[in-house]
C-alpha cells in the first residue's frame, strides 16, 4: 500500500542518513521500536477483523438457515412449522397467495391462517386450467364452499377471495411461480401447499421485503382484474368468495 511504501522510504533514508553518526542510536532505535509497535497493533487489528468476519459469516449462515429450508418427502410437519412461524411473525392484515396449481385440497392453508391470524383477509390467484385438470365441479363457488365445509373448517374461514384466471382457450396461468405475500415479506414455495413434504423435495424460502413488494405489485394486476391480455391471449376471470 501507499502507506507501507512511505514508511519503508522514511526508514531506509533514516538508516542511510544516521548510520555511523552520533545520532544513530538516538534516532534509529526509537524508530525501530515504533515500527515494531505498529506491526504488533496491525497484527492485533487483523486478528480482530478475522474474528469479526467469522462471527458475521456464522450469523449469516444461521440467519439463512432460518429463512430457507429444503423439504424432503416425509417432512411435511417441518414445512408447516416453518410456514406457521413466518405467518405468526409477518402476516397480520392480509395474505396473498399466488399458485397456478391451487385447487380444493390447498384450502387447508385457510385452517392454518384461521388458527394463527384469524383477522387476516386472504386472496388467492390460481388458474382455470388447474380447476379443469383436477376435476373441480362447476359452479366453482359451490364446489369450493362444500369442500371447505366438509374437509377443512366447520366454522367460517378468514375472509377469502379466490381469483381464477385463465389465458385464452387453454385457461393457463400467466404466472408460473408460487408465493405467499404480505406487507413487507413473502415466502417462495417450490410446490403447492398441499403437496409439501409428500413425494418430492421442494424449497420454502423467505422473500426479501423489496422483492416481495415487486411480486405483490405483479400479481395485483390479476387480483384486481386490471390485466385483460397476456401475450396474444385474452385473460378471463372467475371470482369465488368464501
Amino acid at each position: 500500500t501507499t502507506l507501507f511504501r512511505s514508511m519503508c522510504w522514511v526508514i531506509q533514508n533514516s538508516v542511510l542518513r544516521f548510520k555511523g553518526t552520533e545520532q544513530e542510536v538516538s534516532r534509529l532505535v526509537p524508530m525501530l521500536d515504533a515500527t515494531l509497535l505498529s506491526a504488533e497493533l496491525a497484527q492485533q487489528l487483523a486478528a480482530r477483523t478475522v474474528v469479526q468476519y467469522r462471527a458475521a459469516k456464522e450469523e449469516s449462515r444461521i440467519k439463512e438457515s432460518r429463512e430457507f429450508i429444503i423439504v424432503r418427502p416425509g417432512e411435511r410437519e417441518r414445512a408447516i412449522e416453518f410456514i406457521r412461524g413466518w405467518i405468526r411473525s409477518h402476516v397480520h392484515d392480509y395474505l396473498k397467495i399466488c399458485d397456478p396449481f391451487f385447487s380444493l385440497p390447498d384450502l387447508e392453508v385457510l385452517k392454518l391462517i384461521k388458527e394463527i391470524s384469524p383477522d387476516c383477509s386472504v386472496q388467492v390467484l390460481t388458474s382455470r386450467k388447474e380447476q379443469v385438470r383436477s376435476g373441480v365441479n362447476v359452479p366453482y363457488q359451490e364446489a369450493y364452499k362444500q369442500y371447505l365445509r366438509i374437509h377443512v373448517l366447520s366454522e367460517d374461514p378468514p375472509p377469502t377471495e379466490i381469483v381464477i384466471v385463465g389465458v385464452g382457450s387453454s385457461g393457463d396461468s400467466p404466472i408460473h411461480d408460487r408465493w405467499l405475500l404480505t406487507g413487507g415479506s413473502g415466502l417462495r414455495l417450490g410446490t403447492s401447499f398441499n403437496s409439501l413434504g409428500l413425494s418430492k423435495e421442494s424449497e420454502v424460502s423467505v422473500v426479501a421485503e423489496s422483492e416481495a413488494a415487486a411480486l405483490e405489485s405483479r400479481i395485483d394486476e390479476y387480483l384486481v382484474r386490471r390485466r385483460r391480455e397476456f401475450k396474444d391471449g385474452r385473460v378471463s376471470y372467475e371470482i369465488i368468495i368464501l
